[in-house]
């Protein structure tokens, strides 16, 4: 269809500028008719996508410059042949000449066997050519007026005729015929023709500006424009085919020979007035041009000779595969017959043993599985000598095979020949086998067609008489190709045939058939069905499973993938955007905790829905699907989309629709979505875009539930950032390069250390020291906590098992910093109590310190916990009191024994007496639950008296001591100590 629209626009565009060219608008006609030739082969290289594209494009380019060194000749001023400054229009047809000639012979096929007689044929050409347009054109042209570099210019477009000729020629008899191989023929040979006419009008005084002769100028830009926009035009780039060199020879020889005689007619010629000077000329390079003919002959000779040599290799190797009866004959003819042909060490292999791969350079290959499991047959040797007779090889390939179907025919045919034997085989097989004449009646059906099609098949029906009417095509066209196939080949149908049967039962039939009229028990063609209805059922369903998400009905991650590579294209192609909002459900583990996964798988099925709903929605022109990526994640791609600001609302609503209330079972069911989404202004590829949109949902989670966040560059650095912060982090705690601090926790009143809690520090070895705020959430983050923590226990207890008071106070206590993640690892208590016996600490001097949010978070998951570390008699601290808004009440609920307030109180008791009351009243309220109060951030004086009049006892913080190494902190318990 593209072909016939684009050819039917080119003739138009093209007749027009022939019309501008008869009204006498010469110039405007050879631009519409250049414009339109230029932009022709631009569009073909881009619809047919040639492999020889470059010498398309020189055509494409030289098109463009002949036209615009017309225009710009015509653009000068002056009367034509007296124009100033021509000298830019013979770089500009110089150039032509170069791109011309480069892209003729880019699309002529070459081998290295050719070389030899392409280069004679083109120098011969070249000097007779050269010749006669030199004598007939070229010297009278150049001796006309104004000569110097004018003379130099008039001769330099007769050598550029002669090259358009040599090239013309070179590619005619060199590429296969083809309706676009004539069309560039054609082409060039309308512009010598005008440009003959034009010189030799300039001879005459006569420059020809506004006569017929231009069309042929015209035609060179048609022709050539035509050439690119039919489908042929592809035929430049399959393989020659292996064929001998010159297929058909007589044509160039025709050539070679009238162009070689034709400076001895010059020079018998009473016709042609000559200047002496010239007629030594003529005598010289009629010389050259008789030796290279010579040298042409010599090479004739040898190509014959070795033709040959070779179609006498090919009738022995025929009658030696003839008389071959098994496969070792054959593979014995065939190592004969290769080894003649290669002149070099040979290996052939027939049979089953050659492997179904693509053949390399040095092997020749013929049948195997991937050919309708035809016999194989491989021929290897020394690649180079291979490709200089793949031809001749593959045909002895080919014999070969064809002599191994046929001994495995004739074994066959031995094997089934008693009709007892067939008749017994036929009447219990599941296959229907009908046998049937060519024009598809059928003449015996097997009784296993009764169950195909619901009845006896009548000898007097045709096989088409059964079938559908979009199958009855392919059923004669299988007996017409079994018939022009191999003796006894099997041909398989072109695709599944449809049978329904009286009963409306629909049968899927996989056929095959075979030519055996030549077999006197048979006579005419076996038609052999299979039903594979069974089989097709399964590959749909396999392939709908593969697909499709069973719960949601959305597609899979997989088909989204691909659908998400496509899309990318063509929203690239359409200058339009494409987009991916990729979707977490915040609460799914929640729901599923509370509910049980049936509810949760409920919440997944009416998100599913949702999300169908949402993109059968998306305006005309907006390319969508929505797809389940894996357990609460999904993702939407939207393609087509004009500007940001359409995504932007896009994501608004989808946030707000997936925030919706579900009703299950009559609950109500609260579970937000958040969302990131990327477009391919971001990215390069599917992946990279997904792999976008995923770092933005990071992002919006991280902001809080129900959110979106649009991906930027500086997500991903950061991501980055992260993830080599983990590394450096896995580093550290294997190597052991973290370290431990230690900060005093007193007593209000008389300033005494009564614990140290201790803090990890850790100094990177780019970064140097970073505060745990850097690195603990990375490390809750991958699970490294863990292994940290567990590190920090270990070293912790080994240092504070030695601590001794200075004789004033009681030992101090160890306060240790526990992770949610810690805490509902399995075996942490365990873990812990092991720690405890192995370094000979008591457990009453060990406090575990966790923040509110995580208790409040993870709930009854850790609680159950924190009772059996009480029960072991390690105390347990809540830090951040406060920070968290969490009901006073829960210090009833919660297994407590410290209450640390976080110093957002402590920092304004100084300046606020409702703060104070607050206070207060949390000390009295942990004073009548049993539990101690430690205030922590205290940095002054009167902050310290503010904690102490609210009743606390004790504090924590920069005023008492900075978090100390653990050499300061053995110097702080010295009895030298004045703590």
């Amino acid at each position: 269809m593209w072909g016939r629209w684009s050819m039917a626009v080119y003739a138009c565009l093209c007749l027009a500028g022939v019309l501008l060219y008869a009204v006498g608008q010469l110039t405007s006609g050879v631009a519409v008719v250049g414009v339109t030739s230029t932009a022709a082969v631009l569009l073909a290289v881009r619809h047919y996508q040639p492999r020889r594209r470059n010498s398309w494009l020189a055509l494409a380019a030289s098109l463009f410059l002949t036209m615009l060194g017309r225009i710009v000749y015509d653009a000068l001023p002056g009367q034509y042949g007296q124009k100033p400054l021509t000298w830019i229009v013979w770089l500009i047809h110089l150039t032509t000449l170069v791109l011309f000639t480069a892209g003729m012979v880019g699309l002529a096929r070459h081998t290295r066997e050719r070389t030899v007689t392409l280069v004679l044929d083109t120098a011969i050409v070249v000097l007779g050519a050269g010749l006669l347009f030199g004598i007939l054109i070229g010297v009278p042209y150049a001796i006309a007026p104004a000569g110097g570099i004018w003379a130099a210019a008039r001769i330099g477009y007769v050598a550029r005729d002669v090259v358009v000729i040599a090239a013309t020629i070179h590619l005619v008899t060199s590429a296969r015929w083809s309706v676009s191989s004539a069309l560039l023929a054609t082409g060039p040979v309308g512009l010598v023709v005008y440009d003959v006419l034009y010189r030799l009008g300039r001879v005459r005084g006569d420059f020809l500006q506004q006569s017929p002769i231009l069309l042929g100028f015209l035609g060179f830009f048609v022709a050539i424009g035509a050439a690119a926009l039919v489908p042929s035009m592809r035929s430049f780039d399959e393989p020659d085919g292996e064929q001998d060199l010159d297929r058909d020879p007589r044509l160039r020889l025709g050539l070679v020979a009238l162009l070689a005689l034709l400076p001895s007619a010059l020079l018998l010629s009473s016709a042609v007035d000559m200047a002496p000077w010239v007629r030594p000329l003529v005598t010289a390079v009629s010389t050259v041009i008789l030796g290279l003919a010579l040298f042409r002959l010599v090479d004739v000779s040898y190509q014959l000779r070795r033709r040959v040599a070779r179609e006498r290799i090919a009738g022995r190797a025929t009658a030696d595969l003839a008389d071959a009866r098994d496969s070792g004959g054959v593979t014995a003819a065939t190592e004969r017959a290769a080894g003649d042909l290669l002149a070099g060490p040979v290996q052939v292999t027939v049979g089953g043993d050659v492997p179904d791969v693509q053949p390399a350079a040095g092997v020749v290959l013929v049948g195997g599985p991937t050919d309708d499991g035809r016999p194989a047959v491989s021929i290897s040797g020394d690649p180079q000598r291979i490709n200089r007779v793949r031809a001749p090889l593959a045909s002895l390939a080919q014999q070969a095979s064809d002599a191994l179907e046929r001994i495995r025919l004739n074994q066959s045919v031995i094997k089934y020949a008693s009709e007892s034997y067939f008749r017994t085989l036929v009447q219990n097989a599941t296959d229907v086998i009908m046998i049937v004449d060519q024009s598809t009646v059928i003449r015996y059906a097997s009784p296993s067609s009764l169950a195909i099609f619901g009845a006896h098949v009548a000898p007097s029906l045709r096989v088409t008489d059964l079938l559908g009417p979009k199958d009855e095509a392919d059923a004669l066209a299988l007996c017409d190709r079994a018939a022009t196939a191999a003796p006894g080949e099997e041909v398989r149908a072109q695709h599944d045939w449809t049978v329904r049967a009286p009963d409306g039962q629909v049968s899927h039939l996989s056929a095959t058939c075979r030519d055996l009229r030549e077999e006197p028990s048979i006579g005419a063609f076996v038609l052999t069905l299979r039903n594979v209805t069974a089989q097709r059922t399964l590959e749909r369903e396999l392939t709908r499973q593969a697909y499709v998400d069973p719960l949601t009905g959305l597609s899979r991650r997989e088909y989204f993938s691909e659908r998400l590579e496509s899309l990318g294209r063509h929203v690239r192609e359409d200058g339009k955007l494409g987009a991916v909002f990729f979707i977490d459900l915040d609460d799914l583990k929640l729901v599923n905790d509370s509910y049980g996964h049936n509810v949760g798988d409920e919440v997944l099925r009416v998100v599913g829905h949702r999300l169908q709903g949402f993109t059968s929605g998306m305006p005309d022109g907006v390319e969508s699907m929505a797809a389940r990526i894996g357990g609460d994640e999904f993702a939407v791609l939207l393609g087509g989309a004009s500007t940001e600001a359409e995504l932007a609302g896009t994501a608004d609503r989808l946030v707000q629709l997936l925030g919706q209330p579900v009703q299950v079972g009559g609950q109500e069911i609260l579970c937000a979505a958040s969302l990131g989404l990327a477009t391919t202004d971001d990215a390069s590829d599917g992946v990279e875009l997904l792999r976008d949109a995923d770092i933005a949902l990071y992002a919006a989670k991280n902001a809080g539930k129900g959110q979106w966040r649009r991906f930027r560059r500086s997500m991903h650095d950061s991501l980055a950032a992260r993830m080599e912060l983990r590394t450096a982090l896995d580093r550290a705690i294997r190597h052991d390069e973290l370290r431990l601090a230690y900060q005093p926790i007193v007593g209000l009143s008389d300033r005494s250390v009564v614990g140290y809690e201790a803090l990890v520090r850790w100094r990177h070895p780019r970064r140097g020291a970073l505060r745990p705020a850097q690195f603990i959430g990375v490390a809750e983050e991958s699970g490294l906590v863990l292994r940290m923590g567990e590190w920090v226990l270990d070293n912790a207890l080994r240092f504070a098992s030695g601590w001794r008071g200075n004789g004033r106070r009681p030992d101090p206590y160890l306060a240790v910093n526990v992770s949610g993640r810690q805490l509902v690892n399995t075996g942490f208590v365990d873990m812990l109590r092991g720690k405890l016996a192995d370094h000979g600490m008591p457990a009453e001097r060990v406090v575990m310190e966790i923040t509110e949010s995580t208790l409040l978070r993870e709930g009854n998951a850790v609680w159950n916990d924190l009772s059996r570390l009480r029960r072991a008699g390690i105390r347990v601290a809540v830090d951040d009191f406060g920070t968290g808004y969490s009901a006073l009440s829960h210090l009833t609920d919660i297994p407590l024994d410290i209450v640390k307030l976080d110093r957002s109180f402590v920092s304004s008791l100084v300046t606020s007496a409702k703060q104070r009351q607050l206070v207060r009243g949390i000390v009295d309220i942990a004073d009548g639950l049993d539990l101690t109060v430690v205030a922590e951030g205290i940095e002054t004086e009167p902050e310290s008296a503010a904690v102490t009049e609210a009743g606390c006892r004790f504090g924590q913080g920069y005023l008492f001591g900075r978090p100390m190494p653990p050499d300061a902190v053995a110097a702080d318990m010295s009895p030298n100590s004045r703590r």
